[in-house]
């Protein structure tokens, strides 16, 4: 093999050898981005303080004093133009957590469950829990008896396929010891509307347990 061939050989090789290297650095570095991209998942916390209205200091109310959501708030984006989909609790965190207005996922009360409405179903939490997220739950995202269940610590109407896992608060709720306001009129219906100033600190509700 004389000189010029040998050049030719060595050319062709060192571009076979160039190319295949720039094609294994680029698959190594998309490796690495992707790596990176799935480890820079960020983490969410979805609170639910109320579903039926904005009762935040943040939000103009005159009574309700919220610094610490406040100080959330300030670090986030805040909607203006929120709307209940239904006066009840129970259908309006089912429909929260499906995206369905109550009429379709058929969730109009406290009663049952959504999951008993629509067993396929798949709830904002399970969007999560479905793309590699593990997801918990802490007290009350779907309807639950209060105070009954809070004295007891159940959440018999909660939605299992949402969650990676749960917490129940147990607490005394209105029988915590300290001074009751009670501010329903009396033989008003069924809905009441009581406080407690408790004896202790905020561990004391179960608010502040679940904080």
């Amino acid at each position: 093999m004389d000189e010029n061939s040998n050049r030719y050989l060595l050319n062709t090789l060192g571009a076979f050898i160039m190319k295949n290297l720039i094609q294994l650095f680029i698959f190594l570095f998309s490796g690495c981005f992707l790596a990176s991209a799935k480890k820079s998942k960020p983490n969410v916390l979805f609170i639910m303080s109320d579903d039926l209205n904005t009762a935040l200091s943040g939000f103009g109310h005159p009574q309700c004093k919220t610094p610490e959501l406040d100080k959330l708030a300030s670090r986030g984006l805040r909607f203006e133009n929120m709307h209940c989909q239904y006066p009840v609790c129970g259908a309006s965190r089912a429909s929260l957590m499906s995206g369905l207005y109550p009429y379709k996922n058929g969730t109009l009360g406290n009663a049952g469950t959504l999951r008993g409405n629509m067993p396929d179903v798949v709830t904002m939490s399970q969007m999560f829990r479905n793309n590699g997220y593990r997801v918990g739950r802490v007290s009350k995202i779907y309807h639950m008896g209060i105070p009954g269940e809070i004295l007891v610590g159940t959440a018999t109407r909660d939605d299992p396929h949402s969650w990676d896992e749960t917490v129940n608060i147990k607490a005394p709720e209105q029988h915590a010891a300290g001074v009751s306001t009670h501010w329903s009129p009396k033989d008003k219906g069924s809905q009441t509307f009581e406080g407690v100033e408790a004896e202790g600190d905020d561990l004391v509700h179960a608010d502040g347990m679940a904080a």
